[in-house]
């Protein structure tokens, strides 16, 4: 008996079912989420900051809540030069991106 045609419209079927699961999946894993959080967290700061106001600096955030945080704010607290300044001294003193210093970061 050839099962050829039974297998052919079982996969035109539940072709779809199997990519479905691989993507939950990987959906699930916890890398995953926290670099779709990352994601998330940068572009709801990109649309809602002013890009004249404010500075992005990467992988310090507390999720989207952050930004009403951040807009609390009214008084100015460092000077153009200081913020300059600022940024300029964490870009340099910044470890260069691993997997150690991604472990090591998480784990404390």
């Amino acid at each position: 008996m050839d099962f050829t045609p039974i297998i052919a419209q079982l996969w035109s079927t539940f072709g779809w079912l199997i990519p479905l699961i691989l993507l939950i999946g990987l959906l699930k894993l916890p890398w995953v989420k926290g670099q779709i959080g990352e994601l998330l967290v940068r572009l709801f700061a990109h649309w809602q900051l002013d890009k004249q106001t404010y500075r992005r600096l990467h992988n310090v955030t507390q999720g989207i809540g952050f930004i009403r945080y951040i807009k609390s704010f009214q008084q100015r607290v460092f000077s153009e030069t200081e913020v300059d300044a600022l940024i300029h001294a964490l870009q340099t003193s910044r470890r260069a991106p691993s997997l150690a210093i991604h472990r090591e970061h998480v784990q404390t």
